[in-house]
């Protein structure tokens, strides 16, 4: 994978259920959302939990992200998990132990 992806193809590739590429868009946006987030809350813990789930739901809801038009997503009855397999989208490991993965 080039290291020179924008967000929104690594998106589209994530929406696809490519891990790595999920990965690395976690990467770059932990930065961006970790310190939003702590101006919610103080405790630095629950900060870095929230900006876990946070990018959890990014990752379910990935396969709604449409390349060709930017961010529109698919009506619900079309979403069907990554590359268009019916199921659910197996949590990548890193953020599997955050709430809400069960």
């Amino acid at each position: 994978m080039s290291p020179n992806l924008a967000p929104e193809r690594l998106i589209a590739l994530a929406a696809r259920g490519n891990g790595p590429a999920f990965e690395r868009l976690a990467d770059e946006l932990t930065g961006p959302i970790l310190p939003v987030v702590g101006h919610v809350v103080s405790d630095r813990g629950q900060a870095e939990e929230l900006t876990r789930r946070v990018l959890v739901e990014l990752w379910r809801t990935a396969s709604r992200y449409r390349e060709a038009d930017g961010s529109e997503p698919r009506p619900a009855a079309a979403e069907s998990g990554p590359a268009g397999r019916a199921g659910a989208r197996e949590t990548p490991a890193r953020f599997a132990g955050a709430r809400g993965t069960e």
